[in-house]
């Protein structure tokens, strides 16, 4: 699949997401940044969408912020679609450390995002129906944890011959003018240290009891694949 095509479907999956949770109500507010941590993983074509529109805008001394992120970051050993497959064949998988007290996101200003119009999926599912700082963690509606996954497993699907990860080590993957034109070329070669490669679905992870609300969300993302 041609880059162009992918950056569409990726913008047109982030529009479908807005749509899907228009129904809901979040205290998430402008200036809420308790859960904008080091911790945030993506695709190489987000990456790519974000210097992108960086380059666009002039604004790529942003990601000289990115030697700010703590040492210690979450890094994936699996993708998403990686842990869907090891689900599927019935092998348990440990869970991985996360810990928000890591540290905060670079890419803050005044407790707000510099692109927040192009960030990556990761960061747009963060929401909660109450207060974080009141609870100490989001809470969210089980039938949107497994949309959001669903989105995620689909983002990697688009991107199934790049990678994915800490957005600091994807970001400064991409931000290597080689990286970044073999990417272009659909040539991404071999992920460095902090990368995972991606795959296509192999199973979606949808609970029978979520199927049939999934059923009109999964073909509006259906058609995306076919333009």
């Amino acid at each position: 699949m041609h880059l162009k095509n992918k950056l569409m479907i990726l913008k047109e999956a982030y529009l479908a997401y807005e749509k899907f949770v228009e129904g809901y109500k979040f205290a998430c507010r402008k200036y809420c940044a308790d859960c904008c941590t080091c911790n945030v993983t993506i695709t190489t074509l987000e990456a790519y969408y974000i210097i992108d529109n960086l380059i666009r805008e002039n604004k790529t001394a942003y990601l000289g912020k990115l030697d700010n992120v703590s040492k210690k970051r979450f890094q994936p050993k699996w993708t998403f679609n990686k842990f869907a497959a090891f689900f599927a064949q019935g092998k348990e998988v440990a869970e991985e450390q996360c810990d928000p007290s890591w540290g905060r996101c670079p890419f803050l200003s005044k407790n707000q995002c510099v692109f927040y119009h192009y960030r990556p999926f990761g960061c747009r599912c963060m929401v909660s129906v109450k207060c974080c700082v009141e609870n100490g963690f989001a809470e969210m509606d089980p039938l949107l944890m497994t949309a959001n996954n669903v989105f995620m497993q689909f983002i990697e699907h688009v991107d199934a011959q790049g990678f994915s990860g800490n957005f600091a080590d994807v970001l400064k993957w991409m931000g290597d003018e080689n990286n970044k034109r073999e990417y272009e070329q659909n040539l991404p070669g071999e992920p460095c240290q902090g990368l995972v490669k991606n795959m296509a679905i192999p199973v979606l992870m949808i609970p029978p009891e979520h199927r049939a609300k999934m059923g009109k969300l999964l073909s509006s993302l259906n058609s995306l694949l076919k333009r």
